[in-house]
């Protein structure tokens, strides 16, 4: 299918399934991913709400996609800085704006990126769908400040 067609690279941004290893390879690996997180912290569901909550950087990440959730090399990375009055649907939308800017100026490079890829140190974290439904109980806006969030969730325990 792929094969054929002359396309060389797909990229996926918040998509939330799996990408299945016969796909990554009919594209021979050149299958990169936009996440919304400083990988390897808070690979998996919801990065934003974890890189709230936890003790990680913030951030993007543009990597190479392999079998294994977030685990391939990274491309470029960057720090998104949270700001206090920053809500959760503008702490998203930051993150959204930094990884969309990002590949647009890493993509000048694109013929560069094999050699620009790096494996992340350390082990991370890893959050799945599962993870977040508690999380996902306790907001009722998204237009909730991010202190209000931390609060909530500190008082369920």
């Amino acid at each position: 299918m792929f094969r054929d067609s002359g396309v060389d690279l797909a990229v996926s941004y918040t998509y939330r399934y799996i990408v299945p290893e016969a796909f990554l390879r009919m594209l021979n690996f050149n299958v990169i991913n936009l996440h919304n997180s400083f990988l390897p912290w808070n690979r998996g569901a919801d990065p934003n709400l974890w890189s709230l909550l936890g003790d990680s950087p913030r951030g993007v990440s543009l990597h190479y996609m392999e079998p294994g959730l977030d685990k391939g090399a990274v491309i470029a990375q960057q720090i998104v800085p949270l700001s206090p009055k920053d809500t959760l649907k503008s702490s998203y939308n930051a993150l959204d704006a930094a990884a969309q800017e990002q590949f647009r100026q890493a993509f000048e490079y694109y013929f560069f990126w094999p050699e620009m890829k790096k494996r992340p140190l350390g082990m991370g974290s890893y959050h799945s769908v599962r993870d977040g439904e508690r999380l996902r109980k306790l907001i009722d806006t998204y237009d909730m400040p991010v202190e209000e969030f931390r609060r909530r969730v500190r008082e369920s325990g």
